[in-house]
């Protein structure tokens, strides 16, 4: 078992940190930090029950980065460091991009999330579609790969074993995030009731059979619907 990392700041020395703000989410702001990383803390109070597990199935995820430590201010737990990703939004992104460097990152970041589910991580807010949510977790670093980041707090769910409901959940997120990419966000702007027979009229207009179009319709998800999605895409 590896050594979990505790960073430990007083508030003297956090408010010395507070002027490198690189942005805000709904539960927490982050912060430039050292070496690569960034400070993000909380707004609200969370555990600190996920870094001793992060800590150890790094050794097993080779692909994405996990929290690399927990942060203490004041000797209270506020936050965690995570590696700087720098890059742009998967969908800001998306429309500089030609069809073959999409289908490639599409299948890099398939890849990245099979290996975290795996290891039993389920990143289940990585979409970025009024379906599941409105934040992204998914950034084009500057070599055009995928990274997965926020792997923490509600984000993201650490188990010891095979949780068949988280495993669909964040399956389901990245298959919806997978058809908005491929047929275009602007299908779910006008939207104000995206009901599962609308979601399965788009999946069979992909061209995706009947039991994936049906589980995804239904917010459910598996590694082959998704894969399947992406498998339509690369024929067209």
């Amino acid at each position: 078992m590896k050594e979990v990392k505790k960073v430990y700041l007083s508030s003297e020395e956090f408010n010395m940190i507070a002027s490198s703000k690189l942005g805000e989410g709904y539960d927490a702001i982050v912060y430039r930090g050292i070496n690569g990383t960034v400070y993000k803390i909380y707004k609200y109070k969370h555990n600190d029950d996920i870094i001793e597990k992060a800590t150890n199935k790094q050794e097993s995820v080779k692909l994405t980065n996990l929290p690399q430590a927990a942060i203490y201010i004041d000797n209270k737990f506020s936050g965690y460091v995570l590696k700087r990703v720098r890059g742009l939004d998967i969908h800001y992104a998306w429309f500089l991009l030609s069809k073959k460097s999409k289908i490639r990152i599409l299948k890099e970041l398939l890849i990245k999330v099979r290996e975290l589910t795996d290891n039993y991580i389920y990143p289940t807010d990585i979409a970025n579609s009024p379906l599941v949510g409105k934040h992204s977790n998914v950034k084009i670093d500057y070599k055009l790969h995928p990274q997965i980041i926020d792997l923490d707090g509600i984000s993201t769910s650490y188990c010891d074993q095979e949780n068949e409901c988280l495993l669909s959940d964040t399956y389901c997120g990245l298959g919806l995030l997978f058809l908005e990419l491929i047929l275009g966000p602007d299908l779910f702007e006008d939207i104000d009731d995206l009901n599962s027979s609308y979601i399965q009229k788009l999946l069979t207009d992909a061209n995706i059979d009947e039991d994936s179009a049906k589980r995804l319709s239904n917010l459910e998800g598996t590694y082959e619907d998704v894969n399947k999605l992406l498998l339509t895409f690369s024929k067209k």
